[in-house]
């Protein structure tokens, strides 16, 4: 059997949590089956449980990288130096939606939140 290098695994991964992403904000986090997420880029849903266990788990890891990306926009402030405008702009482009939005469109950070019975 051959042998999987991590550069692949780490390919698919990333490939598996663009398509939670994109399912969860179209059904919503409830709504969404692993087999809507394994429909999505093709694969088989037996090869999703081979990089992550639950649907809770993929949550996480968009959670973990959502954070991240906060984070290093927030370093990128701190060095540019009009830190309110830049933290507030960084959560618009994070979220995905317009700043001043009245309500968190489905599958937004906010309602995938809701939906998975999380807190931040």
């Amino acid at each position: 059997m051959p042998k999987v290098v991590p550069e692949y695994k780490a390919q698919a991964r990333a490939r598996i949590v663009t398509a939670a992403r994109a399912v969860f904000r179209r059904k919503g986090f409830r709504g969404a089956t692993m087999e809507d997420i394994a429909n999505e880029i093709e694969v088989s849903k037996g090869a999703l449980y081979l990089y992550f266990r639950t649907k809770a788990e993929l949550l996480g890891e968009i959670q973990s990288e959502a954070r991240g990306e906060v984070l290093h926009l927030w370093e990128q402030l701190l060095d540019s130096g009009d830190v309110a405008e830049g933290m507030a702009n960084s959560l618009d482009q994070v979220g995905e939606r317009p700043r001043g939005s009245e309500s968190d469109p489905p599958g937004s950070a906010g309602r995938l939140e809701d939906d998975a019975g999380v807190s931040p």
